[in-house]
């Protein structure tokens, strides 16, 4: 008698441990469930917001566009031959932020047909709260393979305008750039797409050179896509 009711003593013993044991790792899992969570809840979080507060959406900088010039120009000349020089001014609006351009991809448009290219390949940097001014020098070289063509229909109506000493152009970039937050490890990099609106060009008569009208307001500012 006294085996059999050891033997019991043990059996309710083991069940006893059994039945506190596993409440224990259930609660463990929970727990690390939990943190996990919140944690994955937290980072999440802070990403918004820094992409809010620092990122595109938050409009880190101007891109304004300062003066066009054109050249070799003339009504004789293709205007595909033409050269145009572009100045823009990047300005970096955050205290806390540096950005940092590593590439520049602009074309120039008339009448969304693409006329010429230009590419800035020498990375730069824009500091908190700094300008900076950066040239632009299209040329059909710069659009590789894919040269820019223009059908007759399109082409007399430019060389019309051009003959009438006023044409309309637009501008399209992108950029590859990062934003670094100063005494940080959060960083955003991205490709953005910039547009500015339409210019007026004017050129004297008998030459081949033209820049922005007179009556434009400068800076042009240009947005973000």
């Amino acid at each position: 008698m006294v085996c059999k009711e050891q033997k019991g003593d043990d059996m309710v013993s083991l069940e006893s441990t059994i039945k506190n044991v596993s409440p224990t790792k259930s609660h463990m899992l929970i727990t690390v469930l939990v943190s996990m969570a919140i944690l994955l809840g937290f980072l999440f979080g802070s990403f918004i917001y820094m992409s809010r507060n620092y990122g595109p959406e938050s409009k880190p900088f101007l891109l304004r566009l300062q003066s066009i010039d054109a050249s070799n120009f003339d009504i004789s000349s293709s205007p595909l031959l033409a050269k145009w020089n572009v100045e823009l001014g990047i300005e970096n609006r955050k205290e806390t932020l540096k950005i940092n351009v590593d590439e520049v991809t602009s074309l120039l448009y008339y009448k969304d047909h693409e006329i010429s290219c230009a590419l800035v390949m020498m990375p730069f940097k824009v500091l908190s709260q700094k300008q900076r001014s950066i040239e632009l020098h299209f040329d059909r070289k710069a659009c590789g393979e894919e040269q820019p063509f223009l059908d007759d229909g399109v082409l007399n109506e430019l060389l019309e305008e051009r003959r009438k000493g006023k044409i309309m152009l637009t501008l399209k970039m992108e950029m590859e750039v990062a934003f670094d937050m100063l005494r940080s490890s959060w960083s955003w990099q991205g490709r953005l797409k910039l547009y500015c609106p339409p210019m007026e060009v004017e050129f004297e008569i008998g030459k081949g050179e033209g820049k922005l009208a007179n009556d434009t307001q400068i800076p042009i500012t240009c947005t973000v896509l």
